[in-house]
């Protein structure tokens, strides 16, 4: 700032009795009531707040309940795709959390109705602590490098299933919500499928 880190403002008796008993009434009526805004968009708690939980469905009954015309004018045009644009934002928030809240959830072992935990494997990759030297003593044979190469090289060297095996890992992937059919796994579970 210009004035520097440090400014002082002056007010004389008067008007500070009025800025206190502002803020005062303020506080001292603050109502539960709950407002969305830009702010709501990296809140921990947008899951469960009723308030977000509310613009996230006035998102949807937007979209579901608008009659679809092609003779909209340009400007009414522009203004629909803001708004429709805005509220598959407000959507897409409410379900990044709903989701994130759900995989915490399932991870500490509470039934999701309808949902599952996928818990997807990675790319097959060397260990980290192989090194072309351990692949020579193992096998006999030089990999030729001062660096691992690719697992598809290894098998061109003709390193066996067993020997790659050893040396590879497949790390665990991201885990992910998924949707599961209740039906279609009852009749698997009880074998009428």
């Amino acid at each position: 700032h210009p004035l520097g880190t440090v400014r002082s403002w002056s007010f004389d008796g008067e008007t500070l009795r009025r800025l206190f008993d502002r803020i005062n009434q303020r506080l001292t009526l603050a109502t539960e009531a709950l407002e969305t805004g830009p702010m709501c968009r990296r809140c921990p708690s947008a899951a469960l707040c009723p308030a977000y939980r509310e613009a996230s469905m006035n998102a949807v009954d937007v979209v579901l309940d608008a009659p679809f015309t092609d003779n909209l004018s340009g400007l009414a045009l522009g203004q629909e795709l803001t708004i429709l644009r805005h509220a598959a934002n407000v959507v897409k928030q409410r379900l990044d959390a709903l989701d994130e809240l759900a995989l915490h959830r399932a991870g500490a072992g509470e039934i999701i109705h309808g949902y599952t935990i996928d818990r997807p494997k990675g790319n097959t990759r060397v260990r980290k602590n192989v090194t072309p030297e351990l692949v020579q003593m193992l096998t006999g044979k030089s990999v030729g490098k001062t660096v691992m190469p690719p697992i598809a090289e290894l098998r061109l060297m003709g390193l066996g299933e067993s020997v790659l095996d050893a040396l590879t890992e497949r790390p665990d992937g991201k885990p992910r919500l998924v949707a599961v059919d209740q039906d279609a796994m009852a009749r698997r579970l009880l074998g009428k499928e």
